[in-house]
């Protein structure tokens, strides 16, 4: 079928980039582009790509976390948790998604949605120490010492020399245990 200008312009401009498999590619810019921007701390123009890679590909979870992660980067919590939540659901494995939103929960004193999110991104990846520190410390501040002792143990087993490793050897000492 010929190419006729007007009303069909944009279906066929739609087909072509669809067709063509240009829309992933600049899917993949869009989100390269937010990335980017983002890694320079320009998180306001890291937000418009990855709107775009997204409008491109509403599938894409990775491209939500990513805005999610500009968003909480802002402290624009809310906006940054609609988007970890929108991660997970299209892609319920995504462990990135789980943990920034568990340590948004954490920071609003959500401990028991913190405790979820973090057990979640253990699952999904046990080697992740930060996870068992974040929800040791969310134990920690609900009282409940066996759950707390048990993360901050398992976080040292991981990060010996990590970056939360003095508070989780002062907080197992204070316990005696």
């Amino acid at each position: 079928m010929p190419y006729k200008a007007g009303k069909d312009t944009k279906v066929y401009y739609s087909r072509g980039l669809t067709d063509s498999g240009l829309d992933r590619i600049f899917k993949k810019a869009y989100y390269t582009r937010g990335r980017a921007y983002h890694d320079t701390g320009d998180f306001d123009n890291a937000i418009i790509e990855y709107t775009k890679a997204i409008e491109i590909n509403s599938e894409d979870a990775e491209a939500y976390c990513s805005r999610g992660v500009a968003y909480e980067d802002k402290a624009n919590f809310d906006q940054a948790t609609e988007d970890y939540t929108m991660a997970i659901k299209k892609n319920p494995r995504l462990v990135d998604a789980y943990f920034h939103r568990a340590a948004i929960y954490h920071q609003s004193k959500h401990f028991d949605w913190a405790i979820k999110d973090y057990t979640k991104t253990i699952e999904i990846n046990s080697q992740i120490a930060d996870a068992y520190y974040g929800r040791g410390r969310a134990y920690y501040v609900k009282k409940d010492m066996e759950g707390a002792l048990r993360d901050f143990k398992k976080y040292l087993e991981l990060e010996p020399k990590g970056s939360f490793a003095q508070d989780a050897k002062k907080i197992i000492k204070e316990a005696g245990k």
